[in-house]
């Protein structure tokens, strides 16, 4: 379906070029063009086990088509690039102008939308109860009045880009630009502390919502209750599960948050390997120093064994270069460790969890 979406995507852009209602929606048009561009339509075509005519046929009736939506359900959640997938998908409703418009869009899940209502979890404790609609939850944020809404509350889902309108929600989400990019789940986010210089999980969160490791007790820990260190979360019992977060938000002006999080894209895009698979940064910064300088010094930037290789772009990443195994990785930061010790005398720390081995 990926390659569907795309070869679907490429046809309609050489048929028509939306322009400026594209630009309104979407940024990163220039470099979506030219991943359209880097794949003949036939390449597609056979990949995705649809005929070029097809292809050609489907993008024609759904450029012409208008308002047109596509609805996703849950069910792709399965497949292992589930996630290219609605990106894919979400991609060619913007560029063939359904995105922005009533009754056109890509709604994922769309048999489930709901009211986000937290009372059930929190009757007890809620002093003001409402209920937004999920389409409408960006005008739900933005309106509420007596009180305004100063927080959020978060379930593991992206509120941000499973609504119709997510420009309407990025203006009343602001406080979280810090953290476009950054790889990971809600509860890894919290118990890793994540953050970038200056901004970290710990200057935003309010509350979170623990289970203990019998499954038996459910907590809700208060910001006072939370002892948050560089990239960790000190605390809690070993094998205890993060359910939910309650984060800090403020109002904003959509251009100010949209700048924030363009800002940080770039800065990333230039300093780090998003281009291809990684878990992001490997090791913790010593004090006064940087893992990634450490390893560069050591002479270590292009190591590579087996499929996993320390990043020419930024030496504190490991990427998989194809085939990569835990192995292969396990052998790189080790071998890291130990070329950083001997040149430096600086004993590295991972900064991810290793599961199943040491590191």
């Amino acid at each position: 379906m990926r390659q569907g979406a795309t070869g679907l995507a490429q046809h309609q852009a050489r048929l028509d070029h939306p322009g400026a209602h594209l630009e309104r929606h979407a940024h990163g048009v220039a470099e979506y063009r030219a991943l359209l561009d880097a794949r003949p339509l036939a390449e597609l075509a056979a990949v995705g086990e649809l005929g070029e005519e097809a292809i050609r046929e489907l993008a024609r009736e759904y450029a012409t088509t208008k308002p047109a939506s596509i609805l996703l359900g849950w069910g792709l959640n399965k497949y292992q690039h589930s996630a290219e997938i609605f990106r894919c998908v979400d991609a060619l409703g913007a560029l063939c102008g359904h995105i922005g418009v009533p009754g056109g869009g890509v709604s994922h899940g769309y048999n489930t939308q709901r009211h986000f209502d937290k009372t059930v979890e929190a009757a007890d404790r809620a002093t003001h109860h409402r209920a937004i609609p999920e389409p409408l939850l960006g005008r739900g944020l933005l309106e509420a009045q007596k009180p305004p809404i100063r927080m959020m509350f978060v379930n593991s889902g992206n509120p941000v880009n499973q609504s119709p309108n997510s420009n309407r929600v990025a203006q009343g989400l602001a406080g979280l630009e810090f953290g476009v990019g950054i790889p990971g789940t809600l509860g890894g986010w919290i118990a890793m502390n994540a953050g970038i210089p200056g901004r970290e999980v710990k200057d935003v969160v309010q509350e979170i919502e623990v289970i203990s490791p019998t499954g038996r007790k459910l907590s809700h820990l208060p910001r006072a209750r939370l002892r948050f260190v560089y990239r960790s979360l000190c605390g809690l019992a070993a094998g205890s599960l993060i359910l939910s977060a309650l984060f800090r938000v403020t109002p904003s002006a959509p251009g100010s948050v949209r700048s924030a999080v363009d800002r940080l894209l770039a800065v990333r895009q230039k300093t780090q390997p998003l281009n291809v698979p990684s878990f992001g940064s490997v090791f913790k910064n010593p004090p006064g120093d940087f893992a990634g300088r450490l390893i560069e010094a050591a002479g270590l930037k292009g190591l590579r064994i087996g499929g996993a290789e320390i990043s020419t772009l930024h030496a504190n990443f490991i990427t998989n270069c194809g085939g990569a195994t835990a192995a292969d990785v396990l052998k790189v930061i080790r071998e890291a460790q130990a070329a950083v010790w001997q040149k430096s005398r600086v004993r590295l720390v991972p900064e991810v969890r290793i599961i199943g081995g040491k590191a």
